[in-house]
């Protein structure tokens, strides 16, 4: 057996020095009467890689319930509620706390956006922005429109401009719709030779069902900004974003264009 093998080799002083270990842990800790199990080493190796595998499983399983949620417009919420999950934003944090130990995007991104708003923590502007910036260093996209709002509104940091608008070319380029709906109004408020590449940005957000691009991109085709006047391409937008689940003031902007296109 190994752990024969081992202790053979190594002695007892092991199993000792454990147990004295083990005891200043729980001197040190808050709570009291803390389970202690002791078990050979290969043992303790197997617990270590599973324990790890059973954490990646939970989270990618909570990721891809919230990804589905996200891209379906659906609430994450309700869809936990209905599996049977009890609704518990304390254990909820700690997985996403858990997950972002082991560097997953989304629990980064996430946790930065419970910081931002106080939702279920305490509110703190400026340990949101390192989870948003820790979430785009691990190469979740997703985070790097948040980063920028951060950046362009002065959340957890000191207003900087410049550096929102480089990070919506990331964004972009990577293929994030919000950042290129956001860039695309950008360089459309610049107007000059940045408006034919505004509306190239919103044409990408567009491709990708974009409600809010949809929206600036019909506006461009009513007026001709950027791109020659069609009031049919710009109504057809308008009805298609008026299909989707979208916030009740981009509905209201919507319907005002839609008022205009048909005058």
């Amino acid at each position: 057996e190994e752990n024969e093998a081992i202790r053979a080799i190594a002695g007892n002083h092991l199993e000792e020095a454990a147990h004295t270990f083990a005891g200043l842990l729980q001197e040190g800790a808050i709570k009291e009467d803390i389970p202690v199990l002791f078990m050979g080493l290969k043992e303790a190796e197997a617990v270590k890689l599973f324990a790890n595998t059973y954490l990646a499983l939970r989270v990618s399983y909570f990721n891809e319930l919230d990804t589905y949620a996200e891209i379906k417009g659906l609430d994450t919420q309700a869809i936990i509620n209905g599996i049977g999950l009890e609704k518990d934003p304390d254990k909820g944090i700690n997985m996403y706390l858990e997950a972002a130990g082991a560097g997953f995007g989304r629990a980064l991104c996430n946790l930065g956006w419970h910081f931002q708003t106080g939702n279920a923590v305490e509110k703190d502007e400026k340990r949101a922005l390192e989870y948003y910036e820790a979430a785009m260093e691990v190469g979740f996209t997703a985070a790097i429109p948040q980063l920028a709002y951060c950046c362009r509104h002065g959340i957890g940091t000191a207003p900087d401009y410049e550096r929102a608008v480089d990070l919506h070319y990331i964004g972009a380029e990577k293929g994030d719709a919000r950042c290129q709906c956001e860039l695309g109004k950008i360089l459309l408020a610049e107007s000059g030779d940045s408006i034919e590449d505004a509306v190239e940005f919103l044409k990408m957000a567009v491709a990708q069902n974009h409600a809010e691009a949809m929206y600036e991109l019909a506006n461009c085709y009513y007026e001709g900004k950027g791109i020659y006047r069609d009031h049919k391409k710009a109504m057809e937008l308008c009805e298609k974003a008026m299909g989707m689940e979208i916030e009740k003031s981009l509905k209201n902007k919507i319907q005002l264009l839609l008022e205009k296109i048909k005058e």
